[in-house]
């Protein structure tokens, strides 16, 4: 099950090999936490790239979990368990779908313009000065 808001950022949940695998990312501040059943094993903050990745470790073998924001603009993402080079299991989702209503599309397409609104007022504030 994977669902992603504004306000509650991406959550993510996979089963694999009788362990339950949670990916939360946040939004607004690009942190990146992974649960393997319920207790924290991996957080990283990503705030300016598309893509992160999580080393995680079940049953005695290496995995690497990923995380990767396929389009900015709509936040299409999808999280990806690999083991080696192949990917045993992915999820993804997207904030504008055929699912969402108009309204709440259109309010998201206004969230992300502001939040560029705002990046962008800080920029020149910063490098103009």
């Amino acid at each position: 099950m994977t669902q992603i808001t504004m306000r509650q950022g991406l959550w993510c949940h996979l089963q694999h090999e009788g362990h339950d695998i949670a990916v939360h990312c946040s939004l607004w501040s690009g942190k990146e936490v992974v649960y393997v059943d319920d207790h924290p094993v991996s957080e990283h903050r990503n705030l300016f790239r598309f893509t992160g990745r999580h080393a995680l470790r079940l049953n005695d073998q290496d995995y690497t979990l990923e995380v990767e924001v396929e389009n900015p603009f709509t936040y299409r993402t999808e999280v990806r368990l690999k083991k080696g080079a192949r990917t045993v299991q992915r999820e993804s989702t997207s904030m504008l779908s055929r699912d969402n209503s108009l309204v709440k599309n259109i309010a998201v397409i206004a969230g992300i313009a502001a939040l560029g609104a705002v990046f962008g007022y800080f920029a020149v504030m910063l490098f103009a000065g």
